[in-house]
């Protein structure tokens, strides 16, 4: 919930009336915050007067407005006291619950000239008592202003609203109504509210239809209103009643009463030209901007980005070069590069900068872009381990296992054993075991329990099993997603399978397989202590893979930030924990299939 410029508009023409009362109060309903992005900042400029309609602001107003806080905006309009009614308590705001009868419980006694609904009452249940906590908070010939979803804005909340239901609401109550309508699209996203009026309506859906604007659930309509309540009687209930057996109503019953019901086609043409983005109005502002010598800003708004020429340069150097060795050079070569990305490589200062200039453009290019999981894997062991048999990363393998991930697995690990008695029939499987140390560590720990590592790299299950020998421990060569070869031996075992930083290099493909194949087998206690990065999703520059750019995306190293519980959740395996640490960049993950 935040105050935008539609937001403002509505202020604005209540501060405006010539005839309203002192503005002395405001009661929000539902915390509020400032939405101070670029798109609604030029409108805080002259409020409380009408809102401006310009799309640029100078620097020193934008600092300015940026240290605004909600009440900042009331005190503009000569309002001193402030409240907030919200049950997450945000803001300072009283903690109440907007679904109950405030006033019946005496849980409000106060009335304040201004109560308002920026896009609160349609996350309430309980929409009788949550309007008529809006009138009982009122004070007479105060006003009630809101700003609910209308269409589209698919599960935004519980409820979008009709024109009609505010029209009968203030039929019922005695309210003055003023009722308006905005737009917020793909093409079309206004800054000010226009009246709502029906015709207004027909010539946006022509307009949508005939340039074939935005989809069928794209963006959002909003209404918003202001009603003036104009004596303190008790909030009225009311309901449309079918008029015959037919289950009709009559146009009288649907029809809108609103003070400022009427059209007018230049208002139409207006606000199309000062809310879409269409050729003639993007040309024009073009110009504009270029008379003034804002070129920086015109960057801004074509790449949506910051100017920054160095980091262009660098880029475009990048890629050039990349793009060079890519087509000219041999395949070897290539592999060559990518071979030397492995940990302690010991290369020259040239060689490492050639390596990293066409290893920026292949992981962006070539790597991310491969739709083959297993060509990405082939890719993935050259760039982790080299071309050649190498043992150096799990013979370095040192890192402390009292961290958060690791502190994590082990007790969830010694919860599970703790509540099985026959040890003989649970199986612990590590998935990337690595150098065979975790593994190892249980298997000694928990001697009548069978305990398995695999790894993609057979050199380094090989390796484990020269160094570990106890009775009830071995390493097999394996993909994580092909765990189910074992697993399918041991049916009637209570299989604990874990990874601990391990499940972030594999193939989002190979992921998905590996949930799949998990969902189908019983007693089975999935555990992940990964890396998350959960920025990355969010990133201008992220890298996906086609068809799972919402589920995982590429962190750099050859790993991936997963998000294991939407995997989960496709194949109805339950979530025992999910949590997210972003202190640590780690998600740590509990799931279990149904005995």
């Amino acid at each position: 919930m935040g105050i935008s410029g539609t937001s403002l508009d509505l202020l604005s023409k209540v501060y405006l009336l010539k005839d309203r009362i002192e503005l002395k109060s405001v009661c929000e309903l539902g915390a509020q915050e400032l939405n101070l992005n670029d798109l609604h900042l030029p409108a805080y400029i002259n409020f409380p007067n009408s809102i401006s309609k310009k799309n640029e602001i100078e620097n020193y107003e934008k600092e300015y407005l940026l240290k605004l806080q909600v009440e900042d905006i009331y005190k503009k309009m000569g309002i001193q006291e402030y409240t907030s009614i919200d049950l997450n308590g945000l803001n300072k705001s009283l903690k109440l619950d907007l679904n109950e009868d405030l006033l019946s419980q005496n849980k409000i006694k106060k009335k304040y000239s201004i109560v308002t609904n920026f896009g609160t009452s349609e996350h309430c249940f309980n929409q009788k008592n949550f309007f008529k906590n809006a009138h009982d908070l009122c004070d007479e010939n105060g006003f009630i202003v809101g700003i609910v979803p209308f269409q589209k804005a698919l599960n935004h909340g519980y409820f979008n609203y009709q024109p009609v239901f505010f029209s009968d609401l203030a039929k019922i109550n005695n309210y003055d109504l003023d009722l308006f309508w905005s737009v917020s699209s793909q093409s079309i996203i206004s800054r000010y509210f226009v009246d709502y009026t029906e015709k207004f309506l027909t010539q946006y859906g022509n307009y949508q239809k005939k340039y074939r604007k935005d989809n069928v659930y794209g963006g959002e309509e909003e209404i918003g209103y202001i009603f003036k309540k104009k004596n303190n009687s008790e909030f009225i209930e009311f309901s449309q009643v079918y008029d015959d057996e037919n289950f009709s109503l009559s146009n009288e019953k649907r029809k809108v009463y609103s003070k400022n019901y009427n059209f007018d086609q230049s208002d139409f043409k207006l606000f199309i030209q000062d809310s879409s983005s269409t050729f003639y109005s993007k040309i024009y502002k073009l110009i504009n901007l270029i008379s003034r010598g804002r070129f920086k800003l015109i960057f801004k708004r074509v790449f949506k980005k910051n100017f920054s020429p160095l980091k262009y340069i660098k880029k475009f150097i990048i890629f050039t070069i990349g793009f060079l060795i890519e087509k000219l050079f041999y395949k070897k070569f290539k592999l060559n590069l990518l071979a030397m990305f492995k940990p302690n490589s010991k290369i020259g200062k040239y060689s490492k900068i050639i390596r990293d200039i066409y290893f920026s453009y292949w992981i962006k290019h070539i790597y991310v872009k491969k739709y083959d999981a297993d060509k990405r894997v082939f890719y993935q062991k050259i760039c982790l381990n080299g071309l050649e048999k190498n043992l150096d990363w799990p013979k370095s393998e040192n890192s402390s296992l009292n961290d958060i991930k690791c502190i994590f697995m082990f007790n969830k690990i010694e919860s599970i054993v703790s509540k099985n008695q026959n040890k003989n029939k649970i199986l612990i499987i590590q998935i990337g075991s690595s150098s065979g140390r975790i593994i190892a560590n249980l298997s000694k720990k928990y001697k009548d329990i069978k305990c398995i590592g695999i790894d993609f790299f057979k050199e380094y299950t090989e390796y484990s099993e020269s160094i570990y020998t106890e009775k009830n421990l071995s390493f097999i060569h394996k993909n994580a997603h092909e765990v189910n070869d074992i697993i399918d031996k041991h049916l009637d075992f209570k299989i604990i399978l874990f990874s601990l930083g391990s499940s972030a290099y594999v193939q989002p493909e190979h992921l998905k397989i590996l949930f799949a194949k998990i969902s189908k087998i019983k007693n089975v206690n999935f555990l992940l202590a990964e890396s998350f990065y959960k920025d990355k999703f969010n990133s201008d520059n992220k890298l996906t893979i086609p068809k799972f750019e919402d589920l995982s995306v590429y962190n750099g190293g050859m790993h991936y930030s997963h998000k294991y519980k939407e995997y989960s959740d496709q194949n109805s395996i339950n979530t025992l924990h999910n949590e997210l640490n972003s202190e640590n960049n780690a998600i740590l993950c509990h799931f279990e299939t149904v005995d």
